[in-house]
């Protein structure tokens, strides 16, 4: 995991205090949609102690986060039922388009995804576990694990505005990190 603590360039995201464009009074904060219990939130604001996280998933499994968070990151790590899983093109394409509207030009959305390799370009035990969570999401949730590419082609019809700006894909591990960018109109 320690390529998404160091790939990305985390303090660029700034104090993440700001409040949401449509909901002012909305408490701040970069989410963490899908974040299990909080171990990536957790870990990235005790490096960075400027950031602050909404950490998003299962109530169980929100309320098993809060019960375990440090002390030292508790009034910057919060927990926000929320039932999220891998969709399929279409409903993620729905969810990019809700999330779109409510950023301001120059905000950024970071996607920690399992990004597919190109067949044949990924040591054999990634390729392998990539293609079996593939074919899970496909079976259980109809959604899909995706490419570089693919990702790039979700993004593009979702808003006018959404431009993928970099995926870091190191090369030990499926997780990759996805920025994207509403541009200015």
């Amino acid at each position: 995991m320690d390529a998404v603590y160091e790939g990305f360039d985390w303090e660029k995201t700034g104090s993440s205090r700001r409040g949401c464009k449509e909901s002012p009074s909305l408490s701040p904060g970069l989410p963490s949609v899908a974040g299990s219990v909080g171990h990536i939130s957790i870990r990235l604001a005790q490096r960075y102690p400027k950031l602050h996280f909404i950490v998003q998933d299962y109530e169980p499994v929100c309320r098993r986060g809060e019960a375990m968070l440090p002390v030292e990151v508790q009034n910057r790590v919060r927990f926000q039922p929320y039932d999220l899983f891998e969709w399929s093109d279409k409903y993620a394409s729905h969810i990019l388009r809700a999330v779109a509207a409510a950023l301001k030009p120059g905000d950024r959305i970071i996607l920690n995804e399992q990004i597919m390799p190109e067949p044949g370009t990924a040591a054999p035990a990634i390729e392998q576990l990539t293609r079996s969570s593939d074919m899970t999401m496909l079976s259980i949730f109809n959604g899909q694990e995706r490419t570089k590419e693919q990702l790039r082609a979700l993004v593009q019809p979702a808003h006018p505005g959404l431009h993928v700006l970099k995926v870091i894909t190191p090369l030990t591990l499926a997780l990759g990190i996805v920025e994207i960018c509403l541009k200015d109109s």
